[in-house]
């Protein structure tokens, strides 16, 4: 008897890994790679799109290919600097704000926003070096 199972598990290999030992490693991935919080998640993957791909990619290879396509998407989003959408949507946010974030008019309207703040508080900022020593200095007299 054992020597017949045995060999229905050799002849067997790829379909036994394929329905039991590849969820079973997905799922304590799973575990073991999740973050508490969708904006956790996104503030960790915005920091590092390379390796979030890699997680996203490996899950939904093991469970939902169509995931594996949503990861690429997410990537392509990250590394262009953008939250994605879906992101947007399952975070906890109040709905005036995740309708503002995902209108793309009024992100480039506070990101230039936010920047034209930046520059000006770095140039009134005493401890920032100046931009140009050679321009503020007073010319030398000749006396």
């Amino acid at each position: 008897m054992w020597r017949t199972v045995g060999a229905f598990l050799v002849r067997n290999q790829d379909l036994i890994t394929g329905l039991f030992v590849w969820p079973v490693i997905t799922a304590l991935m799973n575990i073991a790679l999740r973050k508490k919080t969708p904006e956790e998640w996104e503030a960790w993957a915005l920091a590092k799109p390379g390796l979030a791909f890699l997680i996203e990619a490996i899950r939904a290879c093991g469970i939902d290919p169509f995931k594996l396509l949503q990861a690429f998407h997410r990537f392509a989003q990250r590394r262009a600097g953008a939250i994605p959408a879906d992101a947007v949507r399952v975070a906890n946010l109040p709905a005036p704000l995740k309708a503002a974030l995902l209108n793309p008019e009024t992100v480039k309207l506070l990101t230039e926003a936010a920047q034209a703040l930046a520059a000006r508080s770095s140039e009134s900022d005493p401890s920032s070096p100046p931009a140009d020593s050679a321009a503020t200095a007073s010319p030398p007299t000749g006396r």
